[in-house]
C-alpha cells in the first residue's frame, strides 16, 4: 500500500526536544463524556463553538476566558494513525503521548497553535461529499499560511505510531481515482460505518477496523490475475438502481474502479454497484464484505440496503 513519508517530519523530530510544553502543562477545562471514543456529542462550549475538549496550554488556565485555537485530531485522543493501514491506531501505554507529540509538532510548523493559550479539540476526520475522497496528506503538502489566526480548515491532524506529522483531507475524486497507485470504490453507506446484521434485522454502528479491500491486476478480456498494490479509497454516492442483488462472495475489485463477478465472467461497471462492511451482532463479530449489484433483469429479488437509524 503507498504510503507518503515526509522529511518534515524528521526535522520536527529534532526540534520539539527544545520546545519548553508536555502534557503537564496542559489544564483540562472541559472533557465530553464521550471523548474516549473520539465521537458522540462535543458539549464544552467556548465562545460560539462546542469541542470535545477544552484545554488551557502555554501557561494559561480555564479562568482567562480565551478564544480556543480549534485543533481536529483525526483519532481518538489516546491513538496514533496509522497511514499504513489508513486507519487509527491502538491506543499506546501513555495515554497523553500521541497528543502530546502532535501537539509539539504543530506549536513548530503553525503561529496559531505556538501562540496559543487555550485550545478546543475535536476527534474526527473530515466528512467528504460525493466527489471527494478522503486522502493522506504530509505537513509539507498542505497548501498553508503557517502565520494564520488558525489552522487550515478542512484538515484532521494525528501522528504515525513513529510520531511523523500526518494530516487528512478531501480531495476531489478526479485527481486520484483512475490514477497510477489508487482505485475508488463506491461504499454503500458512510466510511466510518458498518452493517451490523442481527436476526433479521440489519442496522449500522462504527467501524472498528481497517478496511482490508484490494484491488486486482486484470487481464485482457478484464478477468483478475493478480493482486495490485494499488491504494484503495473510498467514497459513497448513492447507488441509482431499482432492483439490486446480494453478493456474499464470488466478486473482486479491479484497478480501473470495476467489479468483476466471477458467477457471469463480467465486469460490472463502476456506477453500478457499491461494497459494505458487515457483521455478526455480538463480542466477537467478524467483519466481511458485500457486493449490492444493480440487478438487469426483472427476476431478482429487490434488496433494500438499509439506511442508517
Amino acid at each position: 500500500m503507498n504510503t507518503i513519508r515526509s522529511c518534515f517530519a524528521a526535522i520536527v523530530a529534532f526540534l520539539v526536544v527544545a520546545i519548553d510544553w508536555s502534557a503537564a502543562d496542559a489544564v483540562v477545562c472541559c472533557n465530553s463524556s464521550s471523548v474516549a471514543r473520539g465521537g458522540g456529542v462535543a458539549y464544552c462550549q467556548n465562545e460560539n463553538r462546542t469541542f470535545h475538549t477544552v484545554e488551557a496550554i502555554g501557561g494559561g488556565t480555564c479562568d482567562d476566558n480565551r478564544t480556543a485555537v480549534p485543533v481536529r485530531k483525526c483519532c481518538p485522543p489516546g491513538r496514533p494513525y496509522d497511514p499504513e493501514v489508513r486507519f487509527c491506531g491502538p491506543a499506546g501505554a501513555d495515554g497523553d503521548e500521541y497528543l502530546r507529540r502532535m501537539m509539539q509538532i504543530l506549536r513548530v510548523g503553525f503561529r496559531a497553535v505556538a501562540d496559543a493559550m487555550m485550545v478546543g479539540y475535536d476527534y474526527e476526520q473530515p466528512m467528504c461529499n460525493a466527489t471527494q475522497v478522503l486522502v493522506d496528506v504530509t505537513a509539507v503538502e498542505m497548501e498553508a499560511d503557517p502565520s494564520a489566526v488558525e489552522l487550515p480548515p478542512g484538515y484532521c491532524f494525528d501522528v504515525t505510531p513513529s510520531y511523523e506529522l500526518l494530516a487528512r483531507t478531501c480531495r476531489p475524486r478526479d485527481q486520484y481515482c483512475g490514477q497510477d497507485g489508487y482505485t475508488c470504490v463506491n461504499k454503500c453507506y458512510k466510511l466510518d460505518k458498518i452493517i451490523v446484521v442481527d436476526d433479521d434485522s440489519r442496522d449500522w454502528k462504527q467501524s472498528e477496523k481497517p478496511s482490508t479491500l484490494s484491488a486486482y491486476e486484470t487481464d485482457a478480456d478484464g478477468r483478475p490475475v493478480g493482486q495490485s498494490n494499488s491504494t484503495v479509497l473510498l467514497y459513497h454516492v448513492d447507488l441509482l438502481c431499482s432492483r439490486v442483488k446480494l453478493l456474499h462472495d464470488g466478486f473482486k475489485l479491479t484497478t480501473n474502479g470495476s467489479l468483476y463477478h466471477t458467477d457471469e465472467d463480467k465486469l460490472v461497471p463502476v456506477t453500478k454497484y457499491c461494497l459494505e462492511y458487515y457483521a455478526e451482532a455480538g463480542p466477537s463479530m467478524a467483519d466481511s464484505l458485500l457486493a449490492f449489484i444493480c440487478a438487469e433483469d426483472t427476476e431478482s429479488p429487490a434488496i433494500r440496503i438499509p439506511e442508517q437509524s
